[in-house]
């Protein structure tokens, strides 16, 4: 399961988890003070209905990209909502490379929604970058996506074999463009951590020889 359904999952889980809880809680709260107490109807519910929810407030997970949250509070929600539609297209992007049974194609894009989902856990992390990504996210990823589910109409259209060969050889030579084009993406993220790395092992490497020489004098 991907890097993205497995938060959704998770967060659904945990909605669940709460709700139980807070209804188990009042409820045992209720036949506890009306029951056991004889504190009356009224009170009892009123008193029942405060534990919920105070429990299922107190008990809310924490939203599904917290900060991205605060983008969306400061950017009126603009490059939250970018990048929420992102992840919607990189989960239907999964489901087709799933459904893909050409070797050479599944691997391919298979390829391309593992960068794919790594590019959106950097973005997460680093929604100022959102922004930058913007022709990525909103060209490269649908394009993708039509690729794919166009590849699989023609499939089942009923082509002659030669011209179905043709169409499997060009997707294939288009999703590995792409998971070139998205692997290329990715490492522009890392870019100026690699080249401060490179500057400090460059450093690093002069100060080691500097010792050296000095201890041969």
């Amino acid at each position: 399961m991907s890097q993205g359904k497995d938060k959704y999952h998770q967060q659904a889980q945990q909605t669940k988890r709460q709700f139980f809880l807070s209804t188990g809680l009042a409820i045992f709260a209720f036949v506890f003070l009306y029951l056991w107490l004889d504190w009356g109807l009224i009170i009892s519910l009123i008193l029942s209905i405060g534990i919920y929810l105070g429990i299922y407030y107190y008990t809310q997970p924490a939203p599904l990209y917290e900060d991205l949250e605060a983008i969306r509070n400061k950017y009126d929600g603009e490059l939250y909502d970018l990048f929420m539609e992102a992840t919607e297209e990189m989960a239907r992007i999964e489901e087709l490379s799933q459904a893909q049974r050409e070797a050479g194609i599944q691997a391919y894009s298979q390829e391309i929604v593992a960068t794919g989902w790594n590019i959106l856990k950097f973005l997460e992390k680093n929604p100022k970058k959102i922004s930058q990504s913007r022709h990525f996210l909103t060209y490269y990823l649908p394009t993708t996506r039509e690729l794919l589910a166009n590849y699989s109409q023609l499939q089942a259209a009923g082509l002659t074999d030669r011209r179905l060969q043709e169409v499997r050889e060009d997707t294939q030579e288009s999703c590995k463009l792409l998971a070139h084009l998205y692997q290329q993406q990715l490492d522009n993220y890392y870019q100026d951590q690699i080249t401060q790395l490179e500057i400090e092992n460059d450093l690093l490497e002069k100060t080691i020889q500097l010792g050296s020489d000095s201890l041969e004098e």
